[in-house]
């Protein structure tokens, strides 16, 4: 087995698309992250099909309409009550939305531990957001964020339960 790494978001000119074929290929949560970028998106899909066998499948998983609203809510007030106006926050958000497609919503439990609950995650996923701030403002703007989604993702019945609003998008195609 060969192993390569490359940048998937110009998958389609690497050299080893030319030397193999492959009967499946696979994405769980990276096309997400890949296909932000606009100039990339299709060339990343173009590439997987190239990259398939006929009879071939590709299977992908990634969030869908509505991942994590509640979440996407709070990073744009945030970043507005930082100082950007509406526009500014949306720009920054290269979070793109898949419409009229069949999605399954999945309520996943954030971490209760002590260390970092949500505020990594919210840090991790809001990177874009903060980028478009001051450094000295983007503390803040997490802060406000976590206290935002504190109310909003915290159940009454039990406290320490986070649960955010996933929505998985689940693709099963096929080359002819």
């Amino acid at each position: 087995m060969i192993w390569t790494v490359q940048d998937c978001r110009y998958l389609e000119a690497s050299p080893a698309l030319e030397m193999e074929k492959y009967s499946k290929v696979f994405s769980n949560a990276a096309l997400y992250w890949i296909l932000r970028e606009r100039i990339t998106r299709s060339s990343v899909l173009k590439a997987v099909y190239k990259a398939l066998r006929p009879s071939g499948t590709f299977v992908s998983e990634m969030g869908g309409a509505g991942q994590v609203a509640e979440v996407h809510t709070a990073l744009l007030s945030a970043i507005v009550h930082q100082g950007m106006n509406i526009q500014q926050a949306r720009n920054a958000s290269s979070w793109f939305v898949v419409e009229k497609t069949q999605l399954e919503y999945r309520p996943s439990e954030l971490t209760t531990e002590r260390e970092g609950r949500f505020q990594g995650w919210v840090k991790l996923m809001g990177a874009q957001f903060f980028e478009v701030l001051p450094a000295q403002k983007r503390k803040v703007a997490v802060k406000e964020v976590c206290d935002n989604l504190e109310t909003v993702i915290s159940h009454e019945e039990d406290s320490s339960r986070r649960l955010l609003g996933y929505v998985q998008l689940r693709v099963l195609t096929g080359k002819p």
